[in-house]
């Protein structure tokens, strides 16, 4: 979770490194009245299926589902 100046600007980083899920890399900003903020949520999946492991592997044994979203936070005052 992360704030960001526009829509238009957002780019998104791999959080995998070196073959390794590194949550290190992630950050949490709630941001403030009408910022954009960005959500990202992962899960390492176990993959069983061979054919599953080589089109889909980016971890040992698994893959990175992701997901993500933008919305702008309401202008309220405090």
């Amino acid at each position: 979770m992360r704030t960001v100046t526009d829509f238009s600007s957002i780019a998104l980083s791999s959080p995998i490194q070196n073959g390794v899920f590194n949550p290190g890399s992630l950050q949490f900003q709630t941001g403030g009245a009408s910022q954009i903020v960005l959500v990202r949520a992962y899960y390492q999946w176990d993959l069983y299926a061979p054919l599953m492991n080589s089109a889909m592997v980016k971890l040992p044994g698994k893959t990175l589902l992701t997901s993500v979203t933008t919305f702008r936070n309401e202008p309220y005052n405090l």
